[in-house]
């Protein structure tokens, strides 16, 4: 009787925590109007006089510690604990650690590559991926920051002096992409030129808004049965901007879907840029309407912004 009453009372008690912590949760997940904050550069300098991609490093990180976020092991994935010999020490000779970034655990279980070692005598010994070959693998799951940011001696990929790379150094060296980042044979082994693509810095919008409030502003984009706005802003991070090697763009993408109207500030449906199109195609597929295009990019080869 005794413990039957012991594990009753547990009961009750793990019961009313569960509750009081949904309670809790639904309170902190209530919205709250953000502060008014400009959005920078990565200069530093207002996009709305630039025009260029914002970056979180410098908007996000006016308030918050955005170097102690991005080195948690949820965004790290293992980078800063690599090693060219991690993997002989557990007989799996192919690994450089022990987080994604260089080692087995990819939850979708669908990423057969391998990254390549810090340190290659050659092409031959290169294996699948470099760093940015690795990012433009895995952009779907991952936010940014971390491993997609810096290189395995705590160094902000594009802060570093090419010329002073070693050949075939497995951060700045990619397979399958030619000097300039554009797709090539598997055969090839290049330098990536990590000054013209940028880094991806960790996209905080992410986790930190409703994607419910994601939405199509372009008419030309809003088709019956067509992609909706969470679909357009995946398509648009993922595989215009980061798998053409436009880095610096990714988190952008964000903001040309999401909605930021709000009882308590902006009283009307509006989102903060839109990013040029050309060559837009709309046809059946097999799960509706496809809506593809292209990005219509200026003088120097970027995509084109437009800050409202």
């Amino acid at each position: 009787m005794n413990k039957f009453w012991r594990v009753s009372v547990g009961s009750l008690l793990a019961t009313t925590a569960v509750a009081a912590s949904v309670a809790g949760a639904q309170a902190v997940d209530e919205e709250k109007l953000h502060p008014a904050i400009p959005l920078l550069d990565e200069s530093g300098a207002n996009v709305l006089k630039s025009g260029k991609p914002y970056s979180p490093r410098t908007t996000c990180g006016q308030c918050h510690d955005y170097e102690s976020i991005t080195h948690s092991f949820h965004i790290e994935q293992g980078r800063d604990e690599t090693d060219d010999d991690f993997g002989k020490r557990i007989g799996l000779p192919q690994l450089v650690g022990p987080g994604y970034f260089g080692g087995y655990n990819c939850m979708g279980s669908n990423n057969p590559d391998q990254l390549a070692k810090k340190d290659n005598a050659s092409a031959d010994d290169f294996a699948d991926k470099g760093a940015a070959g690795w990012i433009q693998r895995c952009e779907g799951c991952h936010s940014g920051g971390g491993w997609m940011e810096k290189d395995r001696q705590g160094r902000r990929y594009d802060e570093v002096d090419p010329d002073t790379v070693k050949p075939f150094d497995g951060d700045y060296y990619n397979r399958g992409t030619d000097s300039n980042n554009q797709p090539a044979d598997a055969s090839v082994v290049s330098q990536w030129d990590w000054k013209k693509s940028g880094v991806v810095e960790n996209d905080c919008l992410m986790c930190h808004i409703d994607q419910g409030r994601l939405q199509v502003f372009d008419e030309r984009l809003n088709v019956e049965d067509g992609p909706d706005g969470y679909d357009l802003w995946r398509t648009l991070r993922r595989y215009k901007f980061i798998d053409n090697g436009f880095f610096r763009y990714n988190a952008t993408a964000m903001m040309e879907y999401l909605n930021i109207r709000h009882p308590d500030g902006v009283n009307k449906d509006v989102n903060l840029v839109t990013v040029a199109k050309k060559n837009i195609t709309v046809e059946e597929g097999h799960r509706g309407t496809d809506v593809d295009y292209e990005l219509d990019l200026d003088n120097n080869g970027n995509p084109k912004l437009t800050w409202n």
